[in-house]
């Protein structure tokens, strides 16, 4: 069977070009257009001009799933908006998801196709991609030091740490990794913030956050990696950051880039608990003799809560388009590339812009 299609092309002005998908029929969707629809009430409607025959295992050679129904996997313009429920809530998560990629959110927020897991698996430990493998690090990562006490001035982890707490959230690392991560957290702990943090009380570890940025608004939800009292009274809140950097990179310029929105979320969270002053402070574990940190008054509540309302209602306005701005970070893992995506394998698999505005 040949299917000629495309799907969710950007607006870029030009001609789309269509792709052409050779396949097989094979074994019913496990997503078909009722059974799509029925994961999600909101879900947006989709086109039905694809008759069932023309189901088959997979697209373009992508691992979106067994048997996807093409015309499911596209967005119907007359969806509405997403995260405008005012009784749900959305997550820092899912706003940076959503604004990095409205298709991908789509595929695999409301379709609930997984990620493809092989590609990330064949980056290899080295790539920072964001996919399966950079996320299990950054989970081991933020475990262990979920249970380290700074102000008792804690003990270097060993490998055999980093290996029990991969095995608690199952986790397959070796043990050139294992040695890595403990090296990693070691260095940390005994870095010129590690020894600021000593000073700190009050200390809460994973400690969860909600608020409202208006009336008619979902809640906003997250969890802060580890928020202190500083000796002047004022709060900080740490995250830690396991990223793989690159040479020289500017980390400002990546904390403008890649964790703005973070910051702006956290501080407002923090001044809506009550704090008169809080630092947002990144700790890029991989150089860890300062952090990137910015101070907060509460005068700046309103401020805030504008700049983040507006952030969201341009992400919402852009809703489940494709990526303007693809790279191999956003899409290495996505199960629409290679098949379902509009753009190609030269776009989705380069490098990510090194400018200091966000991507898109």
């Amino acid at each position: 069977l040949l299917v000629r299609c495309v799907f969710n092309a950007p607006d870029t002005g030009e001609e789309a070009r269509p792709e052409h998908v050779s396949e097989s029929v094979g074994q019913a969707s496990a997503y078909r257009l009722g059974e799509a629809t029925r994961r999600s009430a909101s879900a947006p409607s989709v086109r039905q001009d694809v008759p069932a025959s023309a189901v088959g295992r997979s697209v373009l050679g992508s691992t979106v799933g067994q048997g996807v129904l093409a015309s499911t996997a596209r967005p119907s313009a007359l969806a509405p908006a997403p995260l405008t429920d005012p009784d749900t809530t959305m997550s820092y998560t899912s706003l940076t998801e959503l604004e990095r990629c409205g298709y991908r959110y789509y595929l695999e927020r409301v379709l609930r196709l997984p990620e493809n897991r092989a590609a990330a698996q064949a980056a290899g430990p080295d790539q920072d991609d964001g996919g399966i493998e950079a996320r299990a690090r950054g989970t081991i990562v933020h475990a262990l030091l979920e249970s380290v006490d700074f102000a008792r001035r804690p003990q270097p982890l060993s490998a055999q740490d980093v290996g029990r707490v991969a095995r608690q959230i199952g986790a397959s690392i070796g043990a050139d990794e294992r040695e890595e991560i403990a090296a990693l957290i070691a260095r940390a702990l005994i870095a010129e913030p590690a020894l600021r943090l000593r000073t700190a009380r009050r200390a809460r570890r994973e400690h969860p956050f909600a608020f409202s940025l208006g009336a008619t608004e979902p809640l906003v939800t997250g969890v802060l990696d580890l928020i202190v009292e500083q000796p002047d009274g004022s709060s900080l809140i740490v995250d830690y950051k396991s990223d793989r950097l690159v040479g020289g990179e500017d980390l400002e310029q990546l904390v403008q880039r890649d964790y703005g929105f973070q910051r702006l979320l956290y501080a407002l969270a923090a001044i809506e608990d009550g704090a008169h002053e809080v630092e947002v402070a990144h700790w890029f574990l991989e150089r860890p003799d300062r952090w990137v940190a910015v101070r907060f008054v509460s005068g700046e509540r309103d401020g805030l809560r504008e700049q983040l309302l507006a952030r969201v209602a341009r992400v919402r306005a852009r809703g489940f388009a494709v990526t303007k701005a693809p790279h191999r970070r956003i899409c290495l893992t996505c199960p629409a590339r290679g098949g379902l995506c509009s753009w190609g394998e030269t776009h989705t698999m380069r490098a990510r812009s090194a400018t200091l505005e966000f991507d898109e």
